[in-house]
């Protein structure tokens, strides 16, 4: 993994993952990273579970591993790690799913949360709109047909916001 200042682009420290022993991270085809803290990062195995991995690389922690390690169970990852993941007490929150709705002005993210503790999961419908004032102007870039063209700053994610 990256990290890369945010003023720069500048890469600014690398992690490295590895992939047998204790510290051993099965990221499969789909890896989702939250940066919780710098010593404190949260890593979505894509259906091989999720790690709380420190600034080395050393897995602090495993949780909602399928039943059976290193085997593949989508139903033990019911949430996907991206920059609107948040953690809150022994929860750690994020994108469940992208509603398959054709009507972008109701297609919203549905939030899940998962207890780093126990491994028990909720599915809460948290609309993406009344956390992110943004989000009109977000599905408006993602309908244009360069959504990359102009330059998009959400005040959101900047730091000390979330």
């Amino acid at each position: 993994m990256y990290e890369f200042d945010y003023k720069t682009g500048e890469p600014t420290r690398k992690i490295k993952l590895e992939k047998d022993g204790p510290n051993a991270v099965n990221p499969f085809f789909n890896i989702g990273i939250f940066f919780h803290s710098k010593d404190s990062i949260f890593v979505d195995s894509g259906g091989f579970g999720y790690y709380l991995v420190d600034h080395k690389g050393v897995v602090l922690k495993k949780f909602g591993l399928p039943p059976k390690e290193n085997t593949m169970d989508p139903d033990c990852c019911p949430i996907n790690f991206n920059e609107a993941s948040f953690y809150n007490g022994d929860k750690v929150f994020g994108v469940q799913r992208y509603s398959v709705s054709d009507e972008p002005e109701i297609s919203e993210y549905t939030f899940g949360s998962i207890n780093i503790s126990g491994n028990s999961k909720t599915k809460k419908l948290l609309k993406l709109s009344t956390f992110v004032p943004e989000y009109k102007e977000i599905i408006a870039m993602e309908l244009a047909k360069d959504p990359w063209g102009g330059t998009f700053n959400v005040p959101f994610y900047q730091a000390g916001q979330l």
